[in-house]
């Protein structure tokens, strides 16, 4: 018989679940963009560096930061959400509950992180 998870490994498996699914629908949005086809004569250029600044914060740093989580929690988590604040510095209009569940992965990866570091040194 298998003993139950304990409450760190829970939330890691949580969080590594949820940055999966988030991970996998990011990965299939930008290269749905990038394989579209566009009727615009300018094509998936960026109209301004603030567009490619945009981009590149979300999702290129979200998916970044997710993908650094699995194997640095403390890293990958401050990825996403300095790129999440950095957003939406730029974008106020972004600052809404949908964000949060961009950052609930990287969220739960810093909960977990912190509470594995306080019983290591318990």
């Amino acid at each position: 018989m298998t003993a139950s998870p304990s409450r760190p490994d829970l939330l890691q498996l949580v969080a590594r679940l949820s940055g999966a699914l988030a991970l996998a629908f990011l990965t299939f949005m930008v290269v749905a963009h990038l394989l579209a086809g566009t009727d615009d004569p300018d094509g998936l250029a960026f109209r301004s560096a603030t567009d490619g600044l945009q981009f590149a914060l979300f999702p290129l740093c979200t998916m970044l930061g997710l993908l650094l989580a699995y194997r640095w929690e403390l890293l990958g988590a401050v990825v996403v959400i300095a790129g999440m604040a950095v957003l939406c510095a730029i974008r106020p209009d972004l600052l809404r509950f949908a964000i949060l569940i961009w950052g609930s992965p990287a969220l739960l990866y810093l909960a977990h992180w912190a509470n594995a570091r306080k019983q290591r040194f318990a």
